[in-house]
């Protein structure tokens, strides 16, 4: 018992994920599901090659999702319909997906940062 309990308190705590360069930042290929009209003006400066899809939209297109390195939905403004299909389209295509619900955009990139798997990594070049 008492092994355990030092393995536990001798792990090292989780680290944050990296933070992303600007260039790997506007490198990105992903797709944004959601948002608010302002929040995706803002992403769309810090993140050019991402598509994006508003809260009104019904369906997503398949050919976005199969170039995309990761889907990202913003939760505090998504239609469950465009969810539901984007989610399908993503499991078939095995790609990262995750959920924000930060309109801040540094911490909007910190969860795409943690999606792509840039935590505790220290040099490693972004996927192309």
């Amino acid at each position: 018992m008492r092994e355990l309990l030092d393995a536990v308190l001798s792990a090292p705590a989780p680290k944050e994920a990296k933070p992303l360069t600007r260039e790997e930042t506007k490198a990105l290929r992903g797709v944004v599901i959601g948002g608010h009209p302002i929040q995706i003006n803002k992403l769309r400066k810090l993140l050019p090659n991402c598509t994006y899809y508003s809260a009104d939209q019904k369906r997503i297109d398949d050919n976005n999702l199969r170039e995309s390195q990761f889907v990202m939905f913003i939760t505090g403004y998504c239609n469950h319909s465009l969810a539901d299909n984007a989610l399908r389209l993503c499991r078939r295509h095995d790609i990262p997906t995750g959920y924000s619900a930060h309109v801040n955009p540094d911490r909007f990139l910190k969860d795409i940062a943690k999606l792509i798997g840039r935590e505790g990594e220290e040099n490693k070049e972004m996927p192309c």
